[in-house]
């Protein structure tokens, strides 16, 4: 009797064991199921094609309402889409579900941003960053949006952030020069733009921030020089000067065109370049082939300001011709 009583006894245990250790087969099922969904939504997102991607999304969200990952992804093809309350609603639900999502954070912030609500894009930015520490995406995001507010001291504070955890990313020692230079720290702005040549020397908008701080340098150089009344060595000293930095600048900006050629704003300080350098036919050519890039890109300021250039040097040779009369 009591070896009876024990055998029930076990029995009973494995089936509460079973119960309790090993998942529910059509939960588990249908987990796997959702996983492949969010997969193939994944798939169709990447190329692109919006309704396949939000039909396997909601089917991976109808298999697990909890889905943190497949409601963030659906959220991202409603922002794709322009559709930014959908697109923000499931960001939050994403991060109601796992409050430590940082993907979600992000995105949810960018969609603040788009929306004008610039204090809770920030807010964001700095709740996906507390979340995980280690992700750069929403420093670099951050970065960014305090640059667009011409908060540049801060804007370098989530530039070297992200610096340090990837010293070697390119982009971030652009931009951080580039920032650097809107608050005068030139050695250090010129220190970041070179390294990101050195990192990526096919990335053309390091040679762009480097040429422009040498040619306002230049520019700098020539005023002090025209507005001297005397001419000493230290005058001669500032046209060299001067002469050597649009040079540097041309060789930068150059570099800049051959890497991307359909800049229009690119070749707009190439041309002024050259003209600074009295260079004038090959200026020319800058601004007529940047003029015609700015009309295709619908860039109307940029078509003014290249046009006006181009009447400053047909006057310039006008005149000369003017100047030139024989009896």
């Amino acid at each position: 009797m009591i070896i009876k009583i024990l055998c029930k006894k076990i029995l009973l245990f494995l089936l509460i064991s079973l119960v309790v250790f090993y998942p529910n087969s059509s939960l588990y099922a249908a987990g796997k199921e959702a996983e492949e969904h969010n997969k193939r939504g994944l798939k169709y997102l990447d190329k692109e094609e919006y309704e396949s991607a939000l039909k396997e999304f909601n089917l991976a969200i109808q298999l697990d309402s909890n889905y943190a990952e497949a409601i963030k992804n659906r959220g991202n093809v409603y922002y794709y889409q322009g559709k930014l309350e959908p697109a923000l609603k499931d960001y939050l639900k994403a991060i109601s579900v796992d409050p430590a999502y940082w993907q979600a954070y992000n995105n949810a912030a960018n969609v603040y941003w788009d929306m004008e609500n610039v204090q809770n894009s920030l807010e964001y930015y700095d709740k996906a960053i507390k979340a995980n520490p280690s992700a750069v995406l929403p420093y670099w995001n951050a970065g960014n949006k305090y640059l667009d507010l011409k908060q540049y001291d801060t804007a370098i504070q989530y530039f070297q952030k992200g610096l340090k955890i990837e010293p070697n990313n390119e982009e971030f020692h652009a931009y951080l020069g580039y920032t650097l230079y809107q608050v005068k720290r030139v050695n250090e702005a010129t220190e970041h733009m070179n390294k990101a040549i050195k990192l990526n020397p096919e990335y053309s908008i390091p040679y762009y921030d480097l040429a422009t701080i040498y040619y306002d340098k230049a520019m700098e150089l020539n005023r002090k020089y025209v507005d001297s009344t005397t001419n000493t060595e230290a005058d001669k000293k500032l046209a060299e000067g001067s002469f050597n930095l649009y040079n540097q600048a041309l060789e930068n900006f150059s570099k800049a065109v051959e890497l991307e050629p359909d800049n229009a704003r690119y070749r707009y300080r190439l041309g002024l370049t050259y003209f600074a350098l009295v260079e004038d036919d090959k200026a020319l050519d800058e601004y007529r082939t940047g003029i015609d890039l700015a009309r295709e890109q619908g860039l109307s300021e940029l078509v003014k300001l290249i046009q006006d250039q181009i009447n400053k040097i047909q006057e310039l040779k006008e005149k000369r011709k003017g100047g030139n009369k024989n009896k």
